[in-house]
């Protein structure tokens, strides 16, 4: 019997259909061949430094592990990992760039994961408070009542308890040990467990260096700068005219929608969020899903790049 999580993207795909029929193509349409290709193109050329930056980053939990890591290693891995969390839920599939340091580093895996681990906790965490500081001023802004900033603290608070729990060795291995006994078969079990040790050996080597952490988080908040400043000239790449400030308070909002796993590449979740945001600012639905799709395609453009470097050198995809 298949599980239900494998038909959760398939929501995205249905809401963005229902979107596009309630909108109308043919104003999606016309929005969308509107697009000024210049801002596109200036939007790419800061993929070198806002990938560069983010690379970097998490090229220092790596170093943390065993220094050495080129820097042109990471960025490719990172650009293939961009690749594989476009064409899965949640984007997910960028925990794939773990294999390759493994590969490079002759690190073990549980120790690459933890990189990947602790490198998106610091991401979705920023990105959870910019979001949540969007929230706030949109619904301050329009006074349109404040449940939903309460309800995203409240997210915001379960998400943080959920990290510290699980960065906690011994509550994980007791809340786990009934799992594993049922549900891994024994001939995995050694595996499993020596890539657990492993994981949290790498992550005790991050923890312990406490100016690494706030170096990463810094590093962290100049990326999302520079990737929301791409998102600005994508808007004004689909003819939205609103301020920087307006947007940095959206796009936060938006990209945390995106790794809802109920859509690939934040088909649906992405459109329904600019729709919503960018309605209270008088700017119309088919412009708001053509913005959309802009940043679907732009998003492409990166993750084709990743897959050229994944087929000149595939992951060892039985690792995972």
């Amino acid at each position: 019997m298949l599980s239900a999580k494998r038909f959760l993207p398939l929501i995205g795909l249905f809401l963005f259909a229902y979107i596009v029929n309630s909108v109308g193509v043919s104003v999606i349409t016309e929005a969308f061949l509107k697009a000024n290709p210049l801002y596109f193109i200036f939007a790419l050329l800061l993929v070198f430094a806002s990938s560069g930056i983010k690379a970097y980053k998490w090229k220092l939990g790596v170093d943390a592990q065993k220094p050495g890591f080129k820097f042109i290693d990471a960025w490719k891995a990172f650009i293939i990992g961009i690749f594989a969390a476009v064409i899965t839920p949640g984007r997910i599939g960028e925990i794939i760039k773990a294999i390759y340091v493994a590969d490079d580093r002759k690190i073990r895996t549980g120790k690459a994961f933890a990189t990947v681990f602790i490198d998106r906790v610091v991401d979705t965490m920023l990105l959870f408070l910019l979001a949540i500081i969007g929230i706030y001023y949109m619904t301050a802004e329009f006074a349109i009542g404040f449940s939903t900033p309460k309800i995203a603290i409240v997210v915001f608070v379960v998400f943080a308890i959920v990290i510290l729990l699980v960065l906690e060795e011994g509550v994980t291995r007791r809340m786990m040990r009934p799992i594993f006994r049922k549900l891994v078969p024994k001939r995995h079990q050694n595996i499993l467990r020596t890539n657990f040790e492993e994981f949290y050996e790498g992550v005790r080597v991050i923890r312990r260096k406490r100016f690494l952490l706030t170096k990463i988080a810094g590093l962290t908040l100049i990326a999302w700068g520079i990737v929301f400043l791409q998102y600005y000239l994508l808007s004004l790449a689909a003819g939205i005219n609103i301020s920087f400030f307006y947007m940095t308070m959206i796009i936060p909002i938006t990209m945390l929608a995106e790794l809802i796993p109920i859509s690939i590449s934040g088909i649906g979740t992405r459109d329904l969020v600019l729709i919503g945001m960018l309605g209270l600012l008088g700017i119309g639905a088919g412009s708001a899903v053509a913005f959309s799709l802009i940043i679907l395609l732009f998003n492409y453009f990166i993750a084709s790049l990743g897959l050229l470097f994944w087929l000149a050198d595939p992951v060892k995809i039985w690792r995972l």
